[in-house]
C-alpha cells in the first residue's frame, strides 16, 4: 500500500471510528488490550467482505451503511456532513430503542 492511500486512508479512518464501536455498542462489550496496528488492521479488512457483514450484522445495518456510503464518498480533504452522521445515528438509537447516557462505564446514581 502506498503512503498516500495510508494517508487518505487514515484521514478517513477518523470519521469511520463512528461505526467501529459497533461490539460495544451492540453488546455492550468493550474492547480492551488491543495493539493500535490489531485496530488498524481491523479497519481495513471491515471495508471487505466477509467483515464488513460481520461489523453491520448486530447494529442498524441501514443506518450504518448510510453513515458508511458517506465516508467513503468523501474526497482526502472533503468536510464530512457532521449533522447527517449525528441525525443518522441519532435516529436508529430511537428506532432501536437504545439509550445514549448512561454510558457502560458510568456508574448509574441509585
Amino acid at each position: 500500500m502506498r503512503n498516500c492511500q495510508i494517508k487518505l486512508m487514515s484521514c478517513r479512518w477518523r470519521i469511520k471510528c463512528v461505526a467501529y464501536p459497533d461490539r460495544s455498542l451492540n453488546t455492550a462489550h468493550l474492547i480492551h488490550n488491543i495493539s493500535t496496528f490489531k485496530v488498524g488492521e481491523t479497519k481495513v479488512r471491515s471495508r471487505q467482505e466477509p467483515l464488513l457483514s460481520e461489523l453491520l450484522k448486530l447494529g442498524p445495518r441501514e443506518e450504518y451503511q448510510q453513515v458508511l456510503e458517506h465516508i467513503d464518498g468523501l474526497q482526502f480533504f472533503s468536510e464530512p456532513n457532521y449533522e447527517f452522521i449525528y441525525g443518522t445515528l441519532r435516529k436508529a438509537m430511537k428506532k432501536n430503542d437504545l439509550k445514549e447516557f448512561p454510558y457502560d462505564w458510568e456508574k448509574e446514581s441509585s
